[in-house]
């Protein structure tokens, strides 16, 4: 969606990016909306395509930090809008 804007990071590496021996996972998603449509859910996949966690926010432009709990070798992010568009990030991966 044109003016969906997605910064994904983790352990401040940004998406793309390969973490080695992380003891603590802590992803931080930055987005916005020109378009002031807000921003409904976040989700965190892992390996196989699995949902680990979701967030619920409500706003056209966030900032949040997610801990990571369950040990995966690589994560990716889903955010969801009000208008059911859909942005992917592409995945971290862990070391």
């Amino acid at each position: 969606t044109p003016g969906f804007r997605v910064l994904y990071s983790m352990n401040g590496s940004i998406q793309g990016s390969i973490i080695e021996d992380a003891k603590e996972l802590v992803a931080n998603v930055k987005a916005s909306c020109d378009d002031k449509v807000k921003i409904t859910k976040i989700e965190v996949y892992g390996e196989g395509g699995r949902v680990l966690n979701t967030v619920s926010v409500d706003s056209d432009s966030i900032d949040v930090d997610i801990l990571i709990s369950e040990k995966q070798k690589y994560y990716f992010l889903k955010l969801y809008r009000e208008d059911k568009q859909i942005a992917v990030t592409a995945p971290i991966w862990i070391k």
